[in-house]
């Protein structure tokens, strides 16, 4: 009988994490097809420092694990822009991190190099991985 109870019992646990791994897993995804709407908005602010056409939203990855929900952003800005993209990388984190769940936000900023501007913004100070000291960090290209 306690052999009965013990895989009744570990069959329960098993569908329980898996049930909240689904769950968890699929907020992320469901967030991917608002948030364009919602970012697209931020350029109509009267501090937004892009210049209408001057710049797109390539791609957004959400990377969910059970712990941490990622956004990574892909940004192409024109050559003529990229002394205003610092502080557009910061005001698009932001609104990222303010309209959606997630703990960090790394936006990728290309602008004719190869080599991408990254901000990372994590607003609980916690990185990337939730281990670091960091609540923003950027990178300058070129």
């Amino acid at each position: 009988m306690m052999n009965l109870i013990f895989w009744i019992a570990l069959l329960c646990i098993l569908f329980a994490l898996s049930a909240q791994w689904l769950i968890h897993r699929r907020k992320a995804p469901a967030q991917a097809g608002q948030l364009p709407a919602h970012i697209l908005g931020i350029a109509n602010e009267a501090n937004w420092p892009l210049s209408t056409g001057s710049w797109s939203i390539d791609d957004v990855d959400f990377l969910a694990t059970s712990d941490r929900i990622r956004a990574v952003v892909t940004l192409r800005v024109e050559r003529d822009q990229r002394k205003h993209c610092a502080d557009a990388m910061k005001q698009l984190a932001r609104a990222i991190y303010a309209q959606t769940e997630v703990e960090a936000v790394l936006i990728e900023a290309y602008s004719g190099s190869l080599t991408p501007a990254l901000y990372l913004f994590a607003a609980d100070g916690r990185g990337w991985w939730g281990r670091e000291i960091a609540s923003t960090a950027y990178r300058p290209n070129d």
